[in-house]
């Protein structure tokens, strides 16, 4: 299931050191230039979401909107949170290979950032 293998990247990225967990150490990474995408789960609040939306297109990464719940989240992680970033140029363009692989049901990247995929 497409849903899983989403959350397998999380898992890889974060054995990989390559996942920062929650809204301030995202947001330390994007203002540090680190954040290759913020991911976001659909339950976060819509300002929570604006305001990442906005300092992901200001800071220049990718942003994408994941159907998980925090709970989902937190079985990976062992932190349930709606707020992180992959850190990682590689396992960045896996990830978003994996959730354009049926883009159409969850929209894809959110904005129009883009980030080389090879």
């Amino acid at each position: 299931c497409r849903m899983d293998r989403l959350l397998q990247d999380i898992g890889l990225c974060k054995r990989a050191g390559a996942l920062n967990l929650g809204t301030d150490a995202t947001k330390e990474a994007l203002k540090a230039g680190r954040a290759v995408i913020v991911v976001l789960s659909a339950q976060l609040s819509e300002k929570t979401q604006k305001e990442m939306r906005f300092l992901s297109e200001k800071f220049g990464a990718a942003f994408c909107l994941i159907p998980h719940s925090f709970e989902q989240i937190g079985q990976i992680t062992r932190k349930p949170v709606g707020v992180m970033c992959i850190t990682d140029q590689s396992l960045g363009e896996k990830f978003i290979k994996d959730m354009s692989a049926e883009q159409g049901e969850l929209g894809g990247l959110q904005n129009g950032t883009k980030i080389q995929v090879k």
